[in-house]
């Protein structure tokens, strides 16, 4: 079958072919980190020529922010599934601590079960992801830190001065440790290790971290 006649991926429909990219770099990053994501690549992937690419993405870059972009989606969806078991209508103390524990679980089971998107979601190139000026735009996951650490500030656990140190210490202690974990010596740990380890880790921010006004 020579290259003009190679039949298209079934996931891709006439109109529809930027998405189609998108979705055909989201697999690339997922199986091989980002490294691997190029419009000539996702081009074959989906079965069209690059410069039918080029029209929807003007160089690797503009696609890799699409794909960093979903990433953080996943990332935060995945946040959101350990924060959907506790009572969104629960403003105790309790509740609010068992927030920060679900983020914290949430963040870094994502980066142990997608390390590929993980890597992406923070690589290099395009953009360079960092959390907005304004905590209330863009970067989800940043957001619903914010969000949770007003929680804490609410139920009088943490005190208004010290929110900015809450945020940035319990987003840097889970970060560094799924990097440790996909990526660095932690990654020989055996599976229930890794998991007491996500445990007593995120149970360290809240206890020595979290502390009454």
């Amino acid at each position: 079958m020579s290259p003009s006649t190679k039949p298209q991926r079934s996931s891709y429909h006439h109109g529809d072919l930027k998405n189609a990219l998108t979705r055909a770099a989201e697999e690339l990053a997922a199986s091989d980190g980002p490294e691997q994501i190029t419009v000539r690549a996702v081009a074959k992937s989906v079965g069209v020529t690059p410069t039918a690419a080029y029209r929807h993405f003007a160089d690797r870059d503009e696609l890799l922010d699409a794909v960093k972009q979903r990433a953080m989606v996943e990332l935060a969806t995945s946040i959101g599934g350990r924060l959907a078991t506790i009572d969104p209508d629960d403003s105790s103390p309790a509740a609010a601590l068992a927030r920060l524990r679900a983020s914290g679980e949430g963040y870094i089971n994502f980066a142990i079960a997608e390390p590929g998107l993980f890597r992406t979601a923070f690589s290099r190139g395009g953009q360079i992801t960092e959390p907005p000026s304004d905590p209330h735009t863009g970067y989800e996951p940043y957001q619903m830190l914010v969000s949770i650490v007003e929680g804490l500030v609410r139920a009088g656990l943490v005190a208004e001065s010290d929110r900015a140190i809450v945020e940035s210490t319990a987003w840097s202690t889970v970060h560094g440790l799924s990097l440790l974990l996909i990526d660095g010596p932690l990654r020989l740990l055996p599976e229930p290790a890794k998991h007491q380890l996500i445990t007593e880790t995120v149970d360290f921010v809240c206890s020595r971290f979290v502390r009454p006004s």
